[in-house]
C-alpha cells in the first residue's frame, strides 16, 4: 500500500517551517566566522589566540594550516600533467542477513584506469590487465562471529572493503611503476579509514589497521604515485572550528547547542572561494591512536576545499553548460609527502568532473565496476544454496524473507 502524502500534509508544513528556521540560523552563524576570509582580517591575532588555546590544550581536535600558505589565502590549480595513468577504485558489499538460507557477507573492489600520452608496451598492457582484475572476497562465518560468539557489526565489513580499496590502489600502481608509467590515484572519499579516526576503537585494533593501511600508503609513495581522496559533499567542520577558536567563539559539541548543528565547512567556503581556486593546506590533527600512528610513519594527511566549477566567461557557460557557474565545494585528502602536487591532483580532478558532469567520471567508472546489483546477489546466493544442498544441508529461507520476497 502506498502512502497518502495528504496524511502528511501538518508533518510537512511543520518540517518545511524547521528547515527554513534552520538554514537562517546556520547562515547567520557562518556570517560570523566570514571575516576570518576578508583582506583585513587581523591573522596575526587570530593566530596568536590559536596558538594560546593549543598550548594550554595539547589534544585539541581542531585543524591546523601549514606553515607556508596563508590561511586565510586561496591558491589556483594547476595544469593537467601529458603522461601518467589515473587510477580510481570502489567497491561494494552484500552484508549477512539471518533470513537467508545461508549466513554470508561478500565484499568486492573493482579498479579502473585511464591513460594520457604514454606509449603502449607489453608491460603497461599487463599492468592494464591486472588493473581490470576484481578483488572479491566471501566471508564465512569464521569471518563474520567474534570471540563471544556474536555477530561481528557489519561496519567492520565496511572497514575491510575501505582497506581493500586502497590496497588495491596500491597493487595496481606498483605494476604500472613497472612498466614505467607516473601515476595518478583517485579514491572515492577519504583515504583515512572511518574506524581509524573513532577513538572508542581497542588500541590493538587501532595499531592493525593503521599499521595495514600504512603498508599500502608505503608501496604508493615508494613507487612516486600521487594520490588523494575526493569527498563531495563534505560534511566536516574542521575549519570552522579553528577559525571559532581563534575568534574566541569556539564551537561546542552538538549535543545541546542547536547553534552549530548542521553547519559545515563547505557552508563557509561555497560563497567565498571563486571557480578553480582552493583553500590553503590544512592538517585535521586528528587524535585517535590510529590516525597519529600513521602521521609517525610518515603518513599524516593533509586537507583543503576546492571549488572544482569552471571559471567560465557567460558565452561559454551557455555553450558547456550552466551547472559550471555554480559552486562545486570538494574536499581533497591526501597524504603530506605529496601534498606539494595538490594543484596537479586539483586539475585532474577538475577534468574529470567537466566530464562527468560535475562528479569526476573516473569515479563514476569505477562505481559502475563495483556495484553489486540484485542480480548479482540473487546468483551468489543460489550457487550458495546448491554447494549446500549438494552436501546434504537443505537451508530454508525464513518465513519473513519468504513473505517479502512475494512482493
Amino acid at each position: 500500500m502506498s502512502i497518502d502524502v495528504r496524511w502528511l500534509k501538518p508533518q510537512i508544513e511543520r518540517v518545511t517551517e524547521m528547515t527554513i528556521a534552520t538554514q537562517t540560523q546556520r547562515a547567520q552563524s557562518v556570517a560570523t566566522l566570514a571575516q576570518f576570509f576578508a583582506p583585513e582580517f587581523d591573522l596575526q591575532a587570530w593566530q596568536a589566540t590559536v596558538d594560546a588555546a593549543r598550548a594550554a590544550d595539547a589534544k585539541l581536535n581542531a585543524a591546523q594550516f601549514v606553515a607556508n600558505e596563508v590561511a586565510n589565502g586561496h591558491y589556483g590549480f594547476g595544469e593537467d600533467p601529458s603522461n601518467y595513468v589515473l587510477l580510481c577504485s570502489d567497491g561494494s558489499q552484500i552484508l549477512p542477513d539471518r533470513h537467508k538460507p545461508a549466513l554470508f557477507g561478500l565484499i568486492h573492489v573493482a579498479c579502473v584506469c585511464f591513460a594520457y600520452g604514454v606509449t603502449p608496451t607489453a608491460a603497461l598492457d599487463a599492468a592494464i590487465e591486472f588493473c581490470e582484475q576484481r578483488e572479491v572476497r566471501l566471508l564465512g562465518e569464521d569471518a563474520l562471529y567474534d570471540d563471544n560468539g556474536e555477530l561481528k557489526p557489519t561496519g567492520e565489513i565496511s572497514s575491510e572493503r575501505d582497506f581493500l580499496e586502497i590496497e588495491v590502489l596500491a597493487e595496481r600502481a606498483a605494476a604500472f611503476q613497472r612498466a614505467g608509467v607516473r601515476v595518478v590515484a583517485l579514491a572515492d572519499g577519504a583515504i583515512m579509514p572511518f574506524s581509524l579516526l573513532n577513538d572508542r576503537m581497542p588500541e590493538k585494533m587501532a595499531l592493525e589497521q593503521a599499521k595495514r593501511i600504512g603498508a599500502a600508503l608505503d608501496k604508493l609513495r615508494d613507487c612516486g604515485a600521487m594520490i588523494a581522496g575526493y569527498i563531495d559533499r563534505p560534511n566536516s567542520n574542521a575549519l570552522l572550528k579553528t577559525i571559532s577558536l581563534g575568534l574566541n567563539a569556539p564551537i561546542k559539541p552538538v549535543r545541546g547547542n542547536a547553534q552549530w548543528a548542521g553547519v559545515f565547512d563547505r557552508q563557509l567556503i561555497e560563497p567565498i572561494l571563486p571557480p578553480a581556486r582552493r583553500t590553503a593546506l590544512f592538517d585535521p590533527n586528528w587524535q585517535s591512536i590510529g590516525a597519529q600512528r600513521l602521521a609517525y610513519a610518515g603518513h599524516g594527511m593533509r586537507c583543503c576545499y576546492a571549488n572544482l566549477a569552471s571559471d567560465l566567461s557567460a558565452d561559454e557557460a551557455d555553450i558547456i553548460g550552466s551547472q559550471f557557474l555554480h559552486p562545486e565545494i570538494v574536499r581533497l585528502e591526501m597524504p603530506a609527502w605529496c601534498a606539494d602536487e595538490v594543484a596537479t591532483l586539483l586539475a585532474i580532478a577538475q577534468r574529470h568532473s567537466k566530464m562527468g558532469n560535475g562528479y569526476p567520471f573516473c569515479l563514476k567508472a569505477a562505481h559502475e565496476n563495483a556495484v553489486i546489483t540484485k542480480d548479482d546477489q540473487g546468483e551468489v546466493e543460489y550457487a550458495l544454496l546448491h554447494a549446500l544442498t549438494q552436501r546434504g544441508l537443505l537451508s530454508a529461507t525464513s518465513a519473513k524473507q519468504s513473505a517479502k520476497d512475494l512482493r
